[in-house]
Formats: C-alpha cells, structure tokens, sequence
C-alpha cells in the first residue's frame, strides 16, 4: 500500500512540476524579477503617503488651534465692549463718593456729636 501512495505522490508531483513549466513557458519562458524602479516607486509612495497622513494631523492640529484663538477673541472683544459701561459706572460712583464726602464735610461737627449724645 505504501509503494502505491509512493508512486501516486511521485505522479502528482511530475504532473505538478509539467504544470508549473508550461506556466512558465506563458510568461516569456524565464522567471521574472521584479524591476527595481517598481520597488522605489513603491518606497516612494509609502514615504509619500507617510508625509500626507503626517500633514494632515498638523492641519487638523493647526485647525483646532485657530479655533480657540478665535473664540479667545471673541471673549475679548465682548469683554472690551463692557469696558466703556464698567468706567462709566465707576465715574458715577466715585463721584457719588464725592459728594458724600462734601456733604459730610458741610456738617457742623458738634451737632454730630449732640445727636449721638442724645439718642
């Protein structure tokens, strides 16, 4: 039984090896190398494609940041548009100040002082 699957194996592989030469024989009768410019072009479009993906993590990083510098001048002019009110309010106030101060000032001192004795 082995020498029967011996031969059968042997048949096989003559059949395969006729198989493999008529193959051969198609493409121009000799095995082909891969010409070296192919390889270069392909090392070149993976360095190409490396620097593309790297290129666009740099524009989505420089998109993100020019995005908050643009909301951080969004928040400054609105914080400058209050300014002219906010010194506004603080005239008014220390002027308000001021005419406390006077009036205070006006006030005789002794009647002041008769009218905590008093109460």
């Amino acid at each position: 039984m082995n020498i029967q699957r011996s031969r059968s194996l042997t048949a096989k592989a003559a059949a395969l090896k006729k198989q493999l030469a008529a193959r051969v024989s198609e493409n121009g009768g000799s095995e082909k190398s891969v010409p070296t410019q192919n390889l270069q072009m392909g090392e070149l479009k993976q360095t190409l494609t490396a620097q593309l993906v790297q290129s666009d993590v740099e524009r989505s990083a420089l998109a993100n940041r020019i995005k908050v510098l643009q909301d951080a001048y969004t928040m400054s002019q609105k914080r400058l548009g209050v300014l002219p009110k906010l010194q506004e309010k603080q005239q008014q106030l220390s002027q308000a100040l001021r005419d406390v101060q006077l009036a205070i000032s006006h006030l005789p001192s002794c009647s002041i002082s008769k009218h905590h004795q008093t109460n």
